[in-house]
């Protein structure tokens, strides 16, 4: 290969490839470790929230979690059309956010477990929702 194709291959730095050291690597780096972070947050809480919505429900808080995944991956191109990467990925992470809250505030109703599993499957349904786009 000559050298200007080994340079794109690698990443050129003037941004019209993707260098790996670059910056935008490193905000999808960023991106991808917050993403797993949030979505391990309901299986991280299970030792809290099983005594209180049963395992039953608990097991079932993770059903709007992946049809969300899936909604969010089926909607991304079109988010991405509309918005553009960056603006699919803000959007993702703003879903994340208030995904992540709303599992933080169903500790506000845990002593009502109807309530508490309905926040839950809202929680988790945003937070794959957000994961998915």
């Amino acid at each position: 290969m000559r050298e200007r194709e080994l340079h794109e291959a690698r990443g050129a730095p003037d941004g019209s490839r993707l260098s790996p050291s670059g910056p935008g690597a490193r905000a999808i780096y960023a991106a991808g470790l917050t993403q797993g972070l949030v979505l391990v947050g309901p299986a991280a809480s299970g030792q809290v929230l099983r005594p209180e919505i049963g395992d039953a429900r608990y097991g079932a808080i993770f059903l709007p979690l992946v049809i969300g995944a899936v909604i969010g991956a089926l909607a991304a191109p079109a988010v991405a059309g509309a918005r553009g990467a960056v603006g699919a990925l803000g959007l993702g992470f703003v879903l994340n956010a208030i995904g992540s809250v709303a599992l933080a505030a169903s500790e506000l109703v845990l002593d009502q477990a109807s309530l508490a599993f309905a926040v839950l499957c809202l929680a988790c349904g945003l937070i794959g929702l957000g994961f998915g786009l």
